[in-house]
């Protein structure tokens, strides 16, 4: 456990290969618009404000490259890395963007990765996490504890009421050294694990939790659309 330094870097990847069929939108939930401004452009200006962060490597679906062009018009990005056909293939080609962007150099620190489809980051919740990977050289991923009640059920019908206690709803951005996490994925090919901290536990790493928010949703559902818009617009209301 090595301690990373004031001199770290920091390079995001950020996922917006999916379809995000549950959303029943017209288009990928990650290009539609969200107070006027694309989702995926929000999720990204969220990292590029930061003064850590020195690279944004964006994953997205073959197709979608207009898409694509239209939310990220002005900034400057590196070129689109294609997903694969799973989350943690998608990473993986993410996370060797990252390598392509600092070819010649030495690759980032830390590396957050996060869902392209959670554009409310705040600048708190993300440098936590940098700050706890950078403190301890291990993983860290913002969190927020089970509060309700938990049921098995098997054809509808329960059959075991679950201990809530000790257990977390995982957000993104999860943080790791960037060498460890990106040999713990290449190592992972294969396995059915459905976040980067699953990884990294199956690599043997420890994983930090940190505070999440309830501000910080991933837009899944058609609500979670009108209640991002409830968000915007409370939000603009205290700013006037």
């Amino acid at each position: 456990m090595v301690k990373i330094g004031e001199s770290m870097s920091v390079g995001v990847v950020i996922l917006a290969a999916g379809s995000g069929t549950r959303a029943k939108t017209s288009k990928p939930k990650q290009y539609m618009p969200l107070g006027g401004v694309m989702v995926l452009r929000r999720t990204v200006d969220a990292f590029l404000r930061l003064p850590e962060v020195s690279h944004v490597q964006v994953v997205i679906a073959a197709g979608d490259e207009d898409d694509y062009r239209e939310a990220t018009r002005g900034l400057v990005l590196p070129k689109p890395i294609h997903g694969g056909k799973t989350r943690q293939q998608s990473v993986v080609a993410g996370l060797e963007g990252l390598l392509s962007c600092v070819e010649g150099l030495n690759p980032p620190d830390i590396a957050l990765i996060h869902d392209g489809a959670r554009p409310f980051p705040s600048e708190a919740l993300v440098k936590g996490i940098i700050d706890k990977v950078n403190e301890t050289g291990e993983g860290a991923i913002p969190a927020l504890p089970v509060s309700d009640t938990l049921k098995k059920a098997e054809d509808g019908i329960i059959n075991a009421t679950v201990d809530r206690d000790g257990l977390w709803h995982a957000q993104t951005p999860q943080g790791f050294p960037f060498t460890a996490i990106f040999k713990a994925h290449q190592n992972a090919a294969g396995k059915n694990l459905t976040d980067d901290a699953a990884i990294a536990e199956d690599a043997g790493m420890n994983v930090h939790i940190c505070a999440g928010s309830i501000d910080n949703i991933k837009l899944t559902h058609p609500d979670d659309f009108t209640r991002a818009e409830a968000m915007l617009d409370a939000a603009g209301a205290v700013d006037a």
